[in-house]
């Protein structure tokens, strides 16, 4: 299987880099430092949420990005069909806490990756 990255909605990226667009024009008009600080950083996260993906899903784990850094968390999970879809969040079995939400995901993405969940249990020796 593929590694799958799932990304945020264009909406999140787009609404940060308008944020960053005001605080910089604040900054300018008001000759503020800080306002540009601010303005500096909404762009980095505007530029993180368009680039890099909020988790990716492997065979045998699923890896979660920190906006501006690598990976924050990795799950590993001996195979696929282990992964629960309960809404839009991901469950090891019997577990009360998701291992990955994908709220601000794009349909597309996450779409792919309960494909892949449903077709590793259909493929899936029974026990």
């Amino acid at each position: 299987m593929e590694p799958i990255p799932v990304r945020a909605h264009g909406a999140i990226g787009l609404g940060t880099l308008i944020l960053a667009i005001g605080f910089t024009a604040g900054a300018a008009a008001y000759e503020d430092v800080l306002l540009g600080v601010i303005g500096l950083l909404n762009l980095a996260l505007a530029y993180s949420w368009a680039v890099t993906p909020s988790f990716t899903l492997f065979q045998n784990r699923l890896e979660i990005y920190n906006r501006l850094g690598g990976v924050r968390r990795q799950s590993f999970f001996p195979r696929l069909d282990q992964l629960e879809v309960r809404g839009r969040q991901l469950f090891l079995q019997d577990t009360r806490l998701p291992v990955a939400d994908a709220t601000l995901a794009r349909a597309r993405d996450w779409r792919r990756v309960v494909d892949a969940i449903q077709a590793a249990r259909i493929s899936a020796p029974r026990s």
